[in-house]
């Protein structure tokens, strides 16, 4: 269940996909940089802003936030292994 901050943290991490996936990828890091503030345990808006700083050559920048949305998944990766 998420409280206010968590469903607003979604709206900005939405918002900056959308804005990365239209190729403004300054625009896209500032609502993730929001959304990340708002929800610091917001893993896709790390991933989401990794992707962004990487598209603009910030590469270990990219590197750190795409490390601290994927650590947080990495319990979970033996389901998918366990299933096949």
């Amino acid at each position: 269940i998420l409280d206010q901050a968590g469903v607003v943290s979604l709206i900005y991490q939405n918002r900056g996909y959308l804005k990365c996936k239209l190729g403004m990828y300054r625009e896209a890091i500032a609502d993730l940089n929001e959304a990340v503030r708002l929800a610091p345990n917001n893993t896709n808006a790390y991933i989401n802003r990794g992707a962004a700083k990487f598209m603009i050559g910030e590469y270990q920048a990219s590197f750190t936030d795409l490390f601290k949305g994927l650590i947080p998944m990495l319990p979970l990766t033996h389901l998918i292994f366990d299933y096949f």
